[in-house]
């Protein structure tokens, strides 16, 4: 979150998909406190809108991002933006879109559950979740999960300099063969390098255990709108996959080490570096069948 030279600096914001009386993505300014919740998007059923995520520039304007499914099943990236400090009123009328996503072929639990191959001919629950960063100057960057026939599930990125006409996406995660990369967190350093950690399957050619991986940037110097213009770098070298597949529903063994998060370093100089953490399945044996752990590891560009 930036925003520390601008009149809203110090704010604190959340964001949350809302369930109780339809399908929403709610907004509340928590420092200060507002008593009023904000209706960002509705679901229009049978689709869907979830998976939220904050971005907050130099200047204090805030921007939220969701995933929305239409009534196929494939659907797109939406974007609100708030130019007052949160208040209720600074919310501009227009829905932009980022970008659009194409389901997975495979499903677990319903139509809308969208899945992976997982382990043992188990399945691994993936989502099509947005992440968003703003740069030092006027950028915003987003990263989500679409589905491609030919190359599998892919990360795509796209950018809006200024906000809020976005690029055109574009594949960032170079693998050649037809294997998953999934589940994006993206995050810029100080010196506008663009970091983007994701789950990959490049080095399984069947498709079952991943890696993560940190794929990045110099936007400082492009535009970073072409495939040429990005370097993947591979972070651990411990293989992971859902192997908790002991549970006795079927919806929980379709969850895995799932959850990670990136940040970047605030100097400026070289601000070259991201740090990132996730959980991996290295310590699941027999006698632990649920052994998740957390790791950390620093990346330099």
């Amino acid at each position: 979150m930036r925003g520390g030279n601008s009149q809203f600096a110090n704010r604190l914001y959340m964001c949350w998909t809302g369930t109780g009386g339809g399908n929403t993505i709610l907004f509340k300014r928590l420092i200060p406190l507002s008593s009023t919740v904000v209706t960002l998007a509705t679901g229009s059923a049978p689709g869907f809108v979830q998976g939220c995520n904050i971005a907050v520039a130099q200047d204090g304007t805030i921007y939220v991002v969701y995933e929305r499914t239409g009534t196929n099943g494939n659907g797109g990236i939406e974007l609100r933006r708030n130019t007052a400090g949160g208040d209720s009123g600074g919310w501009d009328s227009t829905t932009y879109t980022v970008g659009n996503w194409t389901r997975f072929t495979l499903t677990c639990g319903d139509n809308f559950v969208q899945c992976i191959k997982g382990y043992n001919g188990n399945t691994i629950r993936v989502t099509h979740y947005p992440s968003i960063a703003t740069d030092p100057e006027t950028g915003v960057h987003v990263v989500w999960t679409t589905n491609n026939t030919n190359t599998g599930a892919d990360v795509l990125y796209a950018n809006a300099d200024p906000c809020c006409s976005f690029s055109t996406p574009v594949k960032i995660d170079l693998e050649t063969n037809k294997t998953d990369q999934w589940e994006p967190a993206i995050a810029i350093s100080n010196a506008a390098v663009i970091h983007v950690s994701a789950y990959d399957r490049r080095f399984d050619a069947n498709n079952t255990w991943y890696r993560q991986y940190d794929y990045y940037c110099y936007y400082s110097f492009t535009a970073c709108d072409s495939q040429s213009l990005w370097f993947n770098k591979q972070i651990t070298l411990v293989n992971s996959t859902n192997l908790d597949t002991t549970d006795g529903t079927t919806h929980a063994r379709n969850f895995v080490d799932d959850y990670h998060g990136i940040a970047t370093s605030s100097e400026a100089s070289p601000g070259r570096e991201a740090y990132i953490v996730w959980t991996d399945s290295r310590n699941i044996n027999p006698s632990n069948l649920h052994n998740f752990d957390i790791y950390f590891d620093m990346t330099k560009s």
